[in-house]
């Protein structure tokens, strides 16, 4: 795709590509993880601060009221955890499996050049 006085370029540019992706991807596993361990403690602060902005009494929560609540609150964060991660998957697969050749024939999961054509899908 470079011209040929650019190909050089070429070897700087595919290790630039690929440590951004990994990137980008480690960066939204650590967000991912990080706000599963946060979660049952952001429930906890989230009803502290509706009791204080109604002004109703806070609920009395010490360290035996949150080992109460771990059990139920790591069940519910499962469940939203492979409700997203199952939704993920189907938007990727309906995006992978989606694209369809010039001549109608199914798509692939990767792009690849075929044979008998001329030019990628890219």
């Amino acid at each position: 795709m470079l011209p040929d006085w650019l190909q050089w370029l070429n070897y700087l540019l595919w290790p630039v590509v690929v440590l951004s992706i990994l990137l980008v991807f480690w960066l939204l596993l650590f967000r991912t993880i990080a706000n599963w361990i946060a979660a049952p403690f952001s429930g906890l602060l989230a009803e502290q601060l509706e009791a204080r902005l109604t002004g109703a009494t806070p609920p009395d929560v010490g360290v035996f009221g949150i080992m109460k609540d771990i059990p139920r609150i790591m069940k519910r964060e499962w469940q939203k955890l492979a409700l997203v991660s199952a939704a993920r998957h189907r938007a990727v697969a309906a995006l992978l499996y989606s694209r369809r050749w010039a001549d109608g024939s199914p798509g692939t999961l990767v792009p690849v050049q075929r044979m008998d054509a001329g030019d990628s899908i890219l």
